[in-house]
């Protein structure tokens, strides 16, 4: 589903906010679209151009905030998030659905399953923890090809690490959620970027485990 926002935004100007304590010097300063990821979604509110939220997180539309996303927000979510949002699918039905093919899966394959650590979610009453496939699982693919195709929202599936390119399917393996952001900025026809909230270092950060690889220009 990349490809409905290759070069929407030609030559343009776009933020990226993550979750990182600078995200709060964010402001419009004539951004063509703000992306903003996980948390930092309630800066939105100060964006005047197109707004995105954007996560990797396989529990994103799971988590308390998502619910309080405003309207008019383009949800930009992999397809393990995708199918429990009400935004991106909106008949309750399919949703069943989707989540019984996924939650059968993963009860019959408990060898690929990846259970992300300190992480729980609830399924009814109940919290449990939050499980995964490995990005390049091939089952990915299956979901995403079942997720129905929404004309504004966008489910992206991560691949092995590969070069970036205008042509890519599938967001490169590896970053953070902000990763994904700056890649869709990319493939959306930014020709430049303003990060704020963005981790450059992986030094003396315990939650980085080796993710914020991104480098500052020279000058």
């Amino acid at each position: 589903m990349l490809t409905k926002i290759r070069d929407i935004y030609p030559d343009s100007t776009i933020a990226v906010i993550g979750s990182a304590p600078s995200a709060v010097t964010y402001r419009d300063i004539g951004y063509d679209a703000t992306i903003a990821v996980n948390g930092a979604w309630q800066l939105l509110c100060r964006a005047k151009g197109d707004k995105y939220f954007l996560s990797g997180d396989a529990g994103a539309s799971r988590k308390s905030y998502y619910s309080s996303i405003p309207d008019g927000v383009v949800h930009i979510l992999r397809p393990v998030a995708a199918m429990y949002s009400p935004v991106v699918v909106r008949d309750l039905s399919q949703r069943i659905l989707l989540q019984r093919v996924w939650e059968d899966y993963l009860d019959n394959h408990p060898e690929q399953v990846r259970v992300i650590p300190n992480r729980t979610v609830h399924e009814g009453d109940t919290e449990v923890p939050l499980r995964d496939l490995e990005y390049d699982n091939q089952f990915y693919d299956e979901l995403l090809r079942n997720i129905p195709s929404i004309s504004f929202h966008v489910v992206f599936n991560v691949g092995l690490p590969q070069p970036i390119t205008k042509n890519m399917h599938k967001l490169r393996r590896g970053p953070t959620s902000a990763g994904c952001a700056l890649q869709v900025a990319y493939l959306m026809g930014a020709s430049t970027i303003h990060m704020y909230g963005v981790e450059m270092t992986n030094q003396g950060v315990p939650y980085a485990e080796g993710n914020y690889f991104y480098a500052l220009l020279p000058g």
